[in-house]
């Protein structure tokens, strides 16, 4: 199953190496198998809205499947308790979420397809929620979802295209969001997958949108220094989940006592006040 289209769900119970296990890897072997055993689980609001956003701009066709606005309801009251009670029956298969998301993802939606050069990527031919799996050359099973898999067309060769929710998408505050979320190992990760797995050699776009008006759009493609670095990230946590599953050993911290310096930003030759 190198590249196809199967749901969420089936995509998550694949027993395969993501770049979220990796990420975990960046602090430990031990928080890496605490996520893979399903033993870490984050959800919060941010997350949420990312996941409207990213539905209602590559997702319209099956956008209405997903997700039900919540009506103003008086829950204080006999009538509104039955009223949000038949609210919840009637969509229980779907995703709730409340008028305020909605009409941000929907302002967001509208900025994205503005910008001439998300718009020019939209257009495209291409297929959403790809889901990839190979093998690295370390001998780990991987695995991948792809937002936006572009088919290439004379001189424009296949592209992943990723659509990422931010609080600053100019290109300095981005480039800052990159370092700090891995983005470029997710970027080397899939355009390595897509090698291994496809046989396709990928392009790697980002699209990245404001969750805040004006709701600016910044598109960026990361340079080959960045790249590389991301693989050479991502392949140092593989390498070292290999020897830990082969030891059978998950090792967290340091087992001795370790000095401690304070981070640049703490040391200033003025004393501090509290």
């Amino acid at each position: 199953m190198p590249l196809t289209n199967i749901d969420e769900q089936m995509y998550r119970e694949l027993p395969l190496i993501n770049q979220s296990a990796i990420k975990h890897g960046l602090k430990s072997m031990a928080h890496m198998k605490a996520y893979i055993d399903g033993k870490i689980k984050f959800s919060s609001d941010a997350l949420s809205l990312g996941s409207l956003v990213h539905a209602v701009v590559l997702e319209e066709d099956i956008l209405h499947d997903l997700y039900a606005v919540m009506p103003k309801i008086d829950r204080r009251t006999k009538a509104g308790k039955e009223q949000y009670a038949e609210f919840l029956r009637i969509n229980d298969d779907k995703t709730v979420c409340t008028q305020e998301d909605w009409d941000t993802a929907m302002a967001m939606r509208q900025a994205v397809w503005s910008h001439p050069a998300s718009k020019s990527l939209l257009k495209r031919k291409g297929k959403t929620e790809q889901s990839l799996t190979w093998r690295h050359p370390l001998g780990i099973d991987c695995k991948g979802r792809i937002d936006l898999l572009l088919e290439g067309k004379g001189r424009q060769k296949p592209m992943i295209v990723d659509l990422k929710t931010t609080q600053d998408a100019s290109p300095a505050g981005f480039a800052r969001s990159v370092a700090k979320y891995g983005y470029h190992m997710q970027a080397a990760f899939y355009k390595d997958g897509m090698v291994h797995g496809a046989d396709r050699n990928c392009g790697f776009a980002i699209i990245a949108v404001e969750k805040v008006e004006p709701y600016a759009v910044g598109v960026y493609i990361l340079d080959d220094e960045a790249l590389s670095q991301g693989r050479k990230d991502y392949e140092k946590v593989l390498t070292s989940w290999k020897d830990a599953v082969q030891s059978d050993t998950y090792p967290s911290y340091s087992d001795a006592p370790e000095t401690l310096s304070l981070p640049e930003w703490a040391v200033t030759s003025e004393p501090l006040t509290i």
